[in-house]
């Protein structure tokens, strides 16, 4: 899975080939399904990211995302 996000230009791609592993997309962060026990949180840290005027991040306009937690599934 992380070979698939470095192969991507952007997350957007990555999206798209996670499918049902991306588990949420909330403003400037998303999560995506590790196992059926795991999940890990992302955040946009690019400085270029481009946002909506409701606070969305326009996930084609980022490259760069920083892990911030890894969590199992209640």
């Amino acid at each position: 899975m992380i070979a698939e996000a470095e192969a991507t230009g952007n997350v957007a791609e990555w999206h798209d080939l996670l499918g049902e592993d991306l588990v949420s997309s909330a403003t400037r962060s998303f999560r995506v399904a590790l196992s059926p026990v795991y999940t890990a949180s992302f955040e946009a840290i690019d400085n270029f990211q481009k946002v909506d005027g409701n606070g969305q991040v326009d996930w084609s306009t980022v490259e760069f995302i920083k892990l911030t937690e890894i969590a199992g599934v209640q």
